[in-house]
């Protein structure tokens, strides 16, 4: 793994062959092999898969504030941790943060084989799927399906890579899981979906 000038790391797994850009902050994650982050940016909370792209300025939004009902969006009437070091609830009455697994762990998950534009921010709670694009300057706050392209705030689909059989194929086929020797062999065949499918 390599890191760029003032990256910070903190209790973060690598695959293999990772780069963190300069400035780039990466705390409680995992990056998939060949995955590289861009430089400012704020990955926290996130399993990453292998061969993602991530581009400058991303960043992980995690926390949110109740927005309906309650009359004061202030954690302090409903969280019993608050960054003001006063609460007026002795227990917790709004679910702050929103995970995509079970042991509370990852906050976002991001597929293989994903492209996440430049200045992009995820909020919590999101999966992005294997082999999509999420374009510069996107804002997040749904969840995008396997090889779609989305784009604009709040992020919407304008697009898919692929059509639903060639999306099919890629799902089963797993590329990303295959040995490096049998990816370096088939190369040549990664620029055309339609020479992929003769392997």
């Amino acid at each position: 793994m390599k890191k760029g000038w003032f990256s910070r790391i903190k209790k973060s797994t690598f695959e293999g062959n990772n780069y963190v850009g300069n400035f780039s902050r990466v705390y409680f994650s995992s990056l998939g092999k060949m995955t590289y982050v861009g430089s400012n940016c704020n990955i926290m909370y996130t399993k990453i898969g292998r061969y993602c792209s991530i581009a400058g300025g991303v960043k992980i939004i995690f926390g949110k504030h109740p927005v309906k009902d309650f009359v004061s969006t202030h954690p302090a009437f409903y969280s019993k941790h608050t960054s003001c070091g006063v609460s007026y609830v002795s227990e917790n009455i709004f679910d702050e943060y929103d995970y995509v697994d079970d042991q509370k762990k990852y906050m976002v998950e991001i597929g293989n084989d994903v492209w996440i534009g430049s200045g992009s921010m995820i909020t919590g709670g999101i999966k992005i799927g294997d082999g999509s694009i999420v374009l510069a300057g996107a804002v997040v706050t749904k969840d995008v399906e396997p090889y779609s392209i989305v784009g604009g705030v709040p992020a919407k689909t304008i697009g898919s890579r692929f059509n639903d059989e060639e999306i099919r194929f890629l799902m089963e086929a797993k590329w990303w899981n295959w040995d490096t020797e049998t990816l370096a062999k088939n190369v040549q065949k990664f620029k055309d979906i339609n020479e992929f499918r003769n392997i």
